[in-house]
């Protein structure tokens, strides 16, 4: 047999109690055609970084109404996780790099990515782009005492198991005379990734597409609807504020996400 979607065989039972092996043959279960493809060779996803049990976090929330106190809360807490994270990446990378080139990385050119997937209305994707662009500048004047204060809050609320790594980080950063903490804020890039044009009069026009240029390193915010959900790969996502529900969860729809993640 042969199908154009082959998730339909994969969920089939290989030996079903109620056919008679005799009667018909076995069942389409892909027996002999799958076979498992080994993790690609300098591959780093979440599970290099964040390989400890308990480390992938899954936080259940009631979608915040519309331009309301609530929600720009939730989104400055993305911003400042977004952060979080990469100082915790960062310093992973400088306590166990995975060759000599990664001894003396320069992490301006580290990738690192998170992902706002909510409505399919184009609308509702400018609305949260023109929130986060505001907090991003605002939270890019704030000085770094005061940055660091709110991160301060977050790693022990939500990444408690790499704490140490986190405050070498910080004390590294605050001993330096030449690296801050804002400019990992003020270098973040909002991309609004979706179908629709910008307009000639626009104030400010968002990027629309993904930069994997060979050594051009990046630090962004990704904002989409359905663009993002059908077979698209992000490089190094680590972060997905996902506040969306899918009036017809189908599976094939569903898979196509699962590759935000890549391998």
């Amino acid at each position: 047999g042969y199908t154009a979607t082959p998730y339909s065989n994969l969920l089939l039972d290989p030996e079903p109690e109620y056919i008679a092996s005799d009667d018909y043959g076995p069942s389409l279960f892909p027996r002999d055609m799958i076979h498992c493809l080994p993790k690609p060779t300098g591959h780093s996803d979440n599970e290099y970084f964040f390989s400890k049990k308990g480390d992938f976090h899954i936080i259940k929330f009631e979608s915040p109404e519309f331009d309301s106190a609530v929600e720009r809360e939730h989104l400055r807490k993305l911003i400042n996780l977004h952060v979080l994270t990469k100082l915790i990446r960062e310093q992973t990378l400088i306590e166990k790099p995975r060759d000599e080139e990664e001894e003396n990385i320069d992490f301006k050119k580290m990738k690192h990515s998170t992902m706002i997937h909510t409505e399919v209305e184009t609308e509702q994707h400018s609305r949260i782009a023109k929130i986060v662009s505001e907090l991003k500048d605002e939270l890019s004047e704030t000085n770094d005492d005061a940055l660091f204060t709110q991160l301060d809050v977050l790693v022990d609320k939500y990444y408690p198991q790499f704490k140490s790594q986190y405050d070498e980080r910080k004390q590294s950063i605050e001993a330096s005379k030449y690296i801050y903490l804002r400019p990992y804020y003020s270098e973040i890039n909002i991309i609004k990734l979706n179908a629709e044009k910008d307009e000639e009069d626009e104030e400010y026009r968002y990027p629309q597409a993904l930069n994997y240029q060979a050594g051009v390193g990046f630090s962004h915010i990704v904002i989409g609807g359905q663009k993002l959900a059908r077979g698209l790969t992000i490089e190094d996502l680590v972060l997905v504020w996902f506040d969306r529900t899918a009036k017809t969860p189908n599976y094939d729809t569903l898979l196509q996400m699962a590759r935000w993640c890549g391998y």
